[in-house]
């Protein structure tokens, strides 16, 4: 009868491991493209007519069509059904969308996400 001794695992491969759970752990964030697709079809809006607008850390304006609304982003970091790790973001909305007053032509233009992350 044979024994085995147990061996290690070599270090290269426990590295290779946290570096992996290390990419796991990383946090993603929602992105502009998922929040102007969810404007769009919140407002009725084509994507091409929004304007963002960041009001802080989570939370974005869109504005588009005679309407505007807010955002904010909600992050779920977890075990899904599968046992695996997940961390996934989106935008959620969190006004009315209500109508907007026409606007005055003398008022400078509403500052975009591209614009404000210079």
């Amino acid at each position: 009868m044979s024994t085995r001794a147990y061996a290690r695992p070599a270090p290269r491969v426990l590295i290779a491991a946290l570096a992996l759970l290390a990419c796991a752990c990383a946090t993603a964030s929602a992105t502009e493209g998922q929040l102007i697709r969810r404007a769009a079809f919140d407002l009725q809006c084509p994507a091409d007519a929004l304007e963002t607008v960041p009001l802080d850390e989570r939370s974005v304006g869109v504005r588009g069509c005679a309407r505007q609304a807010t955002y904010v982003e909600h992050c779920e970091t977890g075990a899904n059904p599968y046992g695996t790790y997940r961390h996934s973001c989106t935008w959620v909305l969190n006004s009315d969308g209500r109508e907007l007053p026409p606007r005055d032509a003398s008022e400078p233009p509403v500052a975009s996400l591209d614009a404000a992350a210079r």
